[in-house]
């Protein structure tokens, strides 16, 4: 990529320290939150019991 920045979403099991899923995007959109996050809790054998996140917060 030339210009710009790539944004990577990853939903990990912090007991396990698996990344359960990921998206990449060149955009802030929260539906690419929501896409990762719902990957997740499918591939998952049980519900998550707690959710955090940096609501696709910018690290700089």
């Amino acid at each position: 990529m030339r210009r710009g920045f790539l944004y990577l979403v990853a939903i990990m099991d912090w007991h396990t320290r698996k990344v359960l899923a990921w998206r990449i995007s060149n955009t802030l959109e929260v539906n690419v939150c929501v896409e990762a996050l719902n990957e997740a809790s499918l591939s998952s054998a049980t519900p998550p019991a707690t959710a955090h996140g940096t609501h696709c917060t910018q690290y700089n």
